[in-house]
């Protein structure tokens, strides 16, 4: 179990440390090879309705709602 723990920190340690290098060459594949992003947006998981409304599950709508569990995950409260 400690060399899953190992090759997670390794990975955690690495993302972090690399960030802003992935962060660019993500921006510069998206800039060279569009077409998968494209296709990425129109791509709908389902529909939910919230507040009496109908609101589509794209690929963009369940990525930034990962990122905001995240970060509100991280906050610290006092």
């Amino acid at each position: 179990m400690e060399r899953h723990g190992g090759r997670v920190e390794r990975l955690s340690h690495f993302l972090h440390k690399n960030l802003l290098w992935l962060l660019l060459g993500s921006y510069a594949v998206a800039a060279a090879w569009p077409g998968p992003g494209l296709k990425a947006r129109n791509v709908s998981v389902g529909r939910v309705a919230f507040f009496h409304e109908q609101v589509n599950l794209t690929l963009p709508v369940l990525t930034l709602a990962a990122l905001l569990l995240n970060a509100g995950l991280g906050v610290r409260v006092s």
